[in-house]
């Protein structure tokens, strides 16, 4: 007779999550004029990183230069960016406001979603989608 062992786990009936440690945005890079040859490229994590960096010291100087970013996906032009909960309304201001330039076009950011959570910032996405249409 074969034995069987039976596992028993604790019920969880609900999840609460306080004070989420990072903050998320989706931004999309706009350039001006816009790219119309499809061979050029979209911008690489390089150029996405640097672009972060100065707008980040423009606006917050030494301290947004030492603001922890990290770049989580690339897609065309928009970027997937993580960075500390607490900052969420300086890195805003500091995106929002910023433009530069790359290859001779001048550019900026347009936040398509931020917020606490990433799962959050994927349904806005699909919504912004939709009304563009």
């Amino acid at each position: 007779m074969a034995s069987t062992v039976t596992l028993l786990l604790p019920r969880v009936d609900r999840v609460t999550i306080r004070n989420s440690e990072w903050g998320y945005a989706i931004l999309q890079m706009i350039f001006e004029p816009p790219y119309t040859d499809s061979s050029l490229s979209h911008p690489d994590i390089l150029t996405w990183r640097t672009a972060l960096s100065t707008a980040l010291k423009q606006y917050l100087g030494l301290f947004g230069s030492a603001m922890h970013i990290d770049i989580l996906h690339l897609h065309d032009d928009e970027a997937t960016i993580r960075f500390p909960r607490t900052e969420l309304t300086k890195f805003s201001a500091a995106v929002s406001g910023f433009m530069g330039a790359v290859d001779g076009k001048a550019f900026g950011f347009k936040t398509v979603a931020m917020g606490e959570f990433l799962m959050g910032l994927l349904g806005r996405r699909e919504e912004v989608d939709l009304w563009a249409e």
